[in-house]
């Protein structure tokens, strides 16, 4: 029986990961002050939540997400991003090929 992906409840435990993962080039370019993003995961905001993504045993990602109408997205300046939106930090290469069953590739 193949492994199913499934969302954990972010533990304090997790925090040495996430900050692992946000070091990495391609997360990095999204979340350029790590410390700000380990900060949020430490006490999200009000409407703020957030959850470990795992891929049986294996973790393989993070999630948040907090509720954000679009007059308050369009005041900071940042059109491009929807209301509401989910963002997703991981090791790309693992969320990818574990997420496709193809554990032997890099």
């Amino acid at each position: 029986m193949r492994p199913s992906v499934i969302r954990q409840r972010f533990q304090p435990s997790h925090l040495e990961l996430l900050a692992v993962w946000l070091r990495h080039p391609h997360v990095a370019r999204w979340f350029p002050e790590p410390s700000l993003n380990l900060a949020w995961a430490m006490r999200p905001p009000s409407g703020g939540s957030q959850g470990i993504i795992a891929w049986g045993v294996t973790k393989v990602g993070y999630v948040r997400w907090q509720r954000v109408d679009r007059a308050a997205l369009d005041a900071l300046g940042l059109p491009e991003i929807p209301a509401n939106s989910v963002d997703v930090v991981g090791p790309c290469h693992l969320m990818v090929r574990d997420l496709r069953g193809e554990r032997g590739a890099t």
